[in-house]
């Protein structure tokens, strides 16, 4: 939503046979998470949602159906597969399966079954030192110095980085139900257009979406 001119580069650096995996949560559980992501990375923010739920990127990177179709007028529907999150939790096999067959390569029996990039878990950089790292003299010339390979090659950026991190205890205030439905309210009409682009089994975990199947409300 915050560039919506991507699918048309896209187009012009991969060509119109790409193909597109586009995995969707309940959009109340997506905001939530994304509030708290960015408070516990970079600090610049109220700790409690209820006090900083009307950022315009909280709802519209749930919409969901909008996304889709600015990839679907350039790409065509037959080039992206929409997947659940939940499906892919608690059916990984048959959707990894399906994955496969959609890309139209072999599939292989899955031995991994855990989830990575829990925000709870974040280990972050001090906020000071997270900001510098997003800007161009960081990119462009400090960081290629870095990730040069030091002593039994490992890279600088990865000892530096071990060190700074730090994990992080944040209590973050529960979601009250009224803001909760204030902002179900603004995502049901986008949820509803979903059904075209889901499979059928897919298609049942959406229809499980609620503001009280969301997992942070009070």
């Amino acid at each position: 939503m915050t560039y919506p001119d991507v699918p048309n580069l896209a187009m012009q650096v991969f060509g119109a046979d790409l193909k597109i995996i586009y995995i969707i949560r309940n959009p109340l559980d997506r905001a939530i998470s994304h509030h708290r992501y960015l408070y516990t990375r970079y600090k610049d923010r109220d700790v409690d949602f209820n006090n900083d739920y009307r950022r315009g990127e909280y709802l519209d990177y749930g919409l969901y159906g909008k996304q889709i179709k600015l990839w679907s007028n350039v790409f065509g529907s037959e080039g992206i597969r929409v997947v659940t999150f939940d499906r892919y939790l608690r059916e990984r096999q048959s959707c990894y399966d399906d994955l496969c067959e959609f890309l139209n390569i072999p599939s292989i029996e899955l031995t991994v079954n855990t989830v990575s990039n829990v925000t709870a878990d974040l280990a972050t950089l001090p906020p000071f030192i997270q900001r510098r790292t997003e800007g161009a003299l960081y990119k462009n010339i400090i960081r290629p110095m870095l990730v040069r390979e030091g002593a039994e090659n490992k890279s600088y950026l990865g000892w530096l980085r071990k060190r700074l991190r730090k994990s992080q205890n944040i209590q973050f205030p529960a979601v009250s139900e009224a803001v909760a439905r204030e902002l179900w309210k603004e995502f049901e009409p986008d949820i509803a257009t979903l059904g075209q682009w889901l499979d059928a089994e897919d298609l049942e975990y959406v229809k499980g979406w609620s503001c009280d199947s969301a997992s942070s409300i009070a």
